[in-house]
């Protein structure tokens, strides 16, 4: 068999490290309201964290609850879930963690000042 034919100057690693930071370079954190202990959403509301997290039958005992409202947090991609889109928003759910064996929907409830409840809705791949 042939021989390992060696290549003099510096590994990739070493280009890699030695590459400036790009300008205005940042770290960016990926918010998932179903983590957070307690939000404001953009209305100026202050949502606290209820109980931990939800899942199964739990979630699809709070998610069909129509004094519920309901946000689904797609990577940081938050949609209203009303009230008539549930059925099919639950079947979507169902229909994504036997496609990808990956996925998972996990929730959250919150309450406010005056009372109101909010499930949040996070999908993880």
């Amino acid at each position: 068999m042939g021989s390992k034919r060696r290549v003099s100057g510096p590994t990739f690693a070493e280009v890699v490290s030695q590459l400036p930071e790009p300008s205005g370079a940042r770290e960016v954190r990926l918010v998932r309201l179903a983590q957070e202990e307690a939000f404001t959403d953009a209305d100026g509301v202050r949502w606290q964290m209820r109980e931990g997290v939800v899942e199964g039958r739990a979630l699809r005992k709070v998610l069909f609850d129509e004094a519920v409202r309901v946000l689904h947090d797609d990577a940081g991609e938050v949609a209203v879930i009303a009230p008539e889109g549930r059925e099919r928003f639950w079947v979507t759910l169902q229909e994504r963690m036997e496609a990808w064996p990956h996925a998972t929907f996990y929730g959250a409830t919150f309450r406010n000042d005056r009372h109101e409840s909010l499930l949040v809705v996070n999908e993880d791949c």
